[in-house]
């Protein structure tokens, strides 16, 4: 549905138009050779462009005849239309299913859009495309997500890989892009502020409850609210009463044992000992965030021993190591974060960063913030942290004493870093 410049609104079917008045009286009804209408957009030209399952077409100013758009070389574009955007100079921006396209403004041709070497889109399929108020190009592909245009000199453009950049991949950003009164960009499952390259998923915590997600069902209001259609109803958000919390849920160990024999945790913050033939432990951890447990994600790392950190799920928040030989290695570290799977390790950090205490011993900083969903009463609060233990060494001998000095306490051990 789209309504032109002179009030009037056009419905898309299959294979045809329907243009009303505002007043609900139809006016007529014009055939297209493309079957089922998929996106319709006025361009401030007056024309109404036709994205199709079979390709773009458009209805000029003052005709009755609804016309195929074909490609530069004059080739028909046969593919899924599931996106069409007007830039500010008049072009039209077209996301199919093979690729992005544009047509410029007074021409009737589609051309493909190049991509600079290197800074192309990470898959070809195109879902999604918005231009923000800053004229600022977003387009969100089937496989690798949310994809920021960052160039564009008329003939190359050059993309930023949003979402992969951010640790998702294998899936969309959820086709429906809208922008917030602060520049957000959001979907039914995410939202993307550029300001602070900060991305959350939206789940029934934060009260998006809406089953699932329709897609090409979303609209902006006149009052800014943003709709989303799924198969529990329609999606209403309020986008300017989801912010940044300042919660930030601890992490704790719930359970400390030494080959497989449970011990006191308490041990843990007094140092322990592994006596032969003893040579292994392992540590249950979990974040204290019961809003949306199952969205938490973990890792951890044993320096020394492990080459990177260790993602795992919260159904999984076990550390286990068992070495045959005695060695010093600084002991496990474990880490949380939630909303997105870990992306940036601590040493990222902007606020942060892993490195050497003054007595040499590795350490690492975390940092933890939440979100709240405001739409309707809040069910939990949004979060998207990091946490680690601080390191320790173990000692060079097969029956080492780890001092209260040695090792910090693992439940106050924690830095802030927002």
């Amino acid at each position: 549905m789209a309504q032109a410049r002179d009030g009037t609104l056009w419905l898309g079917t299959d294979s045809a138009l329907y243009q009303f008045t505002r007043d609900h009286r139809q006016l007529r009804v014009l055939p297209h050779a493309g079957g089922l209408t998929r996106q319709l957009l006025a361009s401030t030209d007056g024309s109404l462009w036709v994205g199709t399952q079979d390709g773009v077409f458009r209805l000029r100013p003052g005709t009755a005849a609804i016309v195929r758009v074909a490609q530069h070389a004059g080739q028909s574009l046969r593919a899924d239309i599931n996106a069409l955007a007007e830039a500010s100079d008049g072009s039209v921006w077209v996301g199919s299913g093979k690729g992005l396209f544009r047509a410029a403004a007074g021409e009737h041709e589609l051309r493909s859009v190049a991509c600079a070497e290197g800074a192309g889109l990470g898959n070809p399929s195109v879902i999604g495309l918005l231009f923000d108020r800053q004229q600022t190009l977003w387009v969100d592909t089937a496989v690798t997500g949310l994809h920021r245009m960052r160039h564009w000199d008329g003939q190359h453009a050059a993309f930023e890989r949003i979402s992969e950049r951010h640790g998702i991949v294998t899936r969309p950003f959820g086709g429906n892009l809208l922008e917030d009164g602060r520049g957000r960009i959001w979907t039914q499952i995410y939202v993307y502020d550029p300001a602070t390259d900060r991305l959350d998923e939206l789940t029934a915590a934060d009260g998006a409850d809406l089953g699932t997600g329709w897609f090409l069902a979303h609209t902006r209001t006149t009052d800014g609210r943003l709709l989303f259609g799924g198969s529990r109803g329609i999606l209403v958000v309020r986008p300017e009463g989801f912010d940044a919390s300042d919660y930030a849920p601890p992490l704790v160990v719930s359970e400390f044992a030494i080959d497989g024999q449970r011990q006191p945790v308490g041990h843990i913050q007094e140092g322990f000992e592994l006596v032969p033939p003893q040579r292994g432990f392992s540590l249950v951890f979990a974040a204290l965030d019961y809003s949306d447990s199952g969205r938490l994600r973990y890792a951890y790392q044993l320096q020394g021993f492990d080459t990177d950190w260790i993602a795992t799920t919260a159904d999984s928040r076990v550390a286990s190591y068992r070495c045959s030989m005695p060695s010093r290695q600084p002991a496990a570290m474990a880490g949380w974060e939630r909303s997105t799977p870990m992306a940036n390790r601590p040493k990222r950090s902007s606020t942060g960063r892993a490195g050497r205490s003054p007595t040499g011993r590795a350490q690492a900083t975390w940092r933890s913030s939440a979100r709240r969903f405001h739409e309707r009463p809040a069910t939990g609060r949004r979060a998207a942290a990091r946490a680690s233990m601080r390191s320790v060494p173990l000692g060079p001998r097969a029956r080492s004493r780890l001092s209260r000095k040695e090792i910090p306490s693992i439940l106050h051990s924690l830095r802030n870093l927002e």
